[in-house]
């Protein structure tokens, strides 16, 4: 039985690696030590605690943002940073979302696993949507992210392959179609909804910044 989830976390794992490519991940920039006085001049950032976007019970502050991101930029304002960060954040939690509405909790020890093979081969994608990188330090570096952001992917790649399982054991088999044919079609269902979520509150968070004058 633990041998079949394993084959369905993997068969169904690619249509969530897509997600990024799907709803317009902003593309990979690289934050190194160093700045330039542009960069310097946007470190006057908002309060911490500030609610920078709402949506569909997800609340992100403007301190989920600057988590990850280093106070020193080279090559990238500060606000392409943000952006690239809230994609990531956003989506993470609406998906987090979706399956803590459906009773789906999972194992802390699977997700420990799983942590630890990305650790040991940063390079092999388990985190879907990070650049490669040589160390897994390099890693979170280089996509803005922080080792519990890898942990949300990671839960939110086993807890979609969980609720798919009771789906199909629940509704799926109904339907009288291929097993693969209809969780597949679940499956793109819940990351278009949310995609179009993260789409809409990435851009009402630049419209807010550009009446802003940000």
């Amino acid at each position: 039985m633990a041998e079949t989830k394993r084959r369905f976390i993997i068969r169904f794992g690619l249509p969530l690696l897509l997600i990024g490519t799907a709803v317009g991940v902003v593309a990979i920039v690289l934050a190194i030590p160093g700045g330039t006085p542009q960069n310097q001049a946007e470190r006057a950032l908002d309060p911490p605690d500030k609610v920078v976007v709402e949506v569909d019970g997800v609340t992100i502050r403007q301190k989920d943002l600057a988590r990850g991101i280093s106070q020193n930029l080279f090559g990238v304002t500060r606000q392409k940073a943000e952006k690239q960060r809230l994609v990531q954040v956003v989506r993470n939690a609406l998906i987090r979302h979706f399956l803590d509405t459906n009773g789906i909790a999972v194992p802390e020890d699977a997700v420990t696993r799983d942590l630890n093979q990305i650790r040991s081969n940063p390079s092999a994608g388990g985190c879907p949507y990070c650049a490669p990188a040589a160390t897994f330090d390099e890693m979170l570096r280089i996509n803005f992210y922080t080792e519990d952001d890898v942990k949300d992917e990671i839960r939110n790649r086993l807890g979609l392959a969980q609720y798919l399982e009771l789906y199909w054991d629940t509704e799926g088999k109904k339907s009288g179609r291929p097993r693969n044919d209809v969780l597949n079609e679940q499956l793109n269902a819940i990351l278009l909804i949310t995609g179009s979520q993260m789409n809409t509150a990435v851009r009402n968070w630049e419209n807010s910044r550009q009446r802003a004058g940000k």
